[in-house]
């Protein structure tokens, strides 16, 4: 195994590990909710731009725009319809809780050091993980009352697989543009 091999499985499985925090954190009753959201995701990226970034700056100002497309997109997508965040009650335009903000802005690090067979495969690897991810969307966000698709859920499935596919070639190719 190489170092780069072992690299990519460190970072996948510290991800991971801070994925399930954040959804931890979600889902219990802890004071400070919101801002040991933001602590555990802002480590998670501290700890890839310390220890795995080719290029911190270059990096940063991936982070920041893949975070700011991926807010962009839950955004759309949940006052289009296609689906609702569980806990909140917010009438009129709503954004996506802290939660999903925090799971953004650690997303596009995956991107960046992690995903790299989707420079290999942009397309059949973006349109991989469009359609994987709304599985994890649906069964454990419904799970954990986190996140409930409205009906028809083939047209939400649809628009959804879209929408993340077209974001991750959006950062894909924002990607190879800044040469990280």
């Amino acid at each position: 195994m190489t170092k780069e091999t072992r690299n990519k499985i460190i970072h996948t499985l510290l991800f991971n590990i801070f994925w399930v925090a954040i959804i931890y954190l979600q889902t219990s009753n802890i004071s400070y909710q919101t801002e040991f959201l933001a602590a555990t995701a802002l480590s998670f990226v501290g700890i890839h731009l310390c220890f795995f970034a080719s290029d911190f700056i270059k990096e940063l100002i991936f982070l920041i725009i893949g975070f700011s497309t991926g807010f962009l997109v839950e955004s759309v997508l949940s006052n289009s319809g296609v689906y609702y965040f569980g806990l909140i009650d917010t009438p009129g335009l709503s954004w996506p809780p802290p939660w999903m903000a925090a799971l953004w802005l650690m997303f596009p690090s995956l991107i960046a050091y992690t995903l790299g067979f989707l420079k290999t495969y942009p397309v059949s690897g973006s349109a991989f993980i469009a359609v994987s991810t709304f599985g994890t969307y649906y069964f454990v966000g419904k799970r954990l009352d986190l996140i409930f698709f409205n009906p028809p859920l083939v047209q939400g499935f649809i628009a959804f697989s879209l929408f993340w596919f077209l974001t991750i070639r959006f950062l894909i190719r924002l990607k190879n543009k800044l040469k990280i």
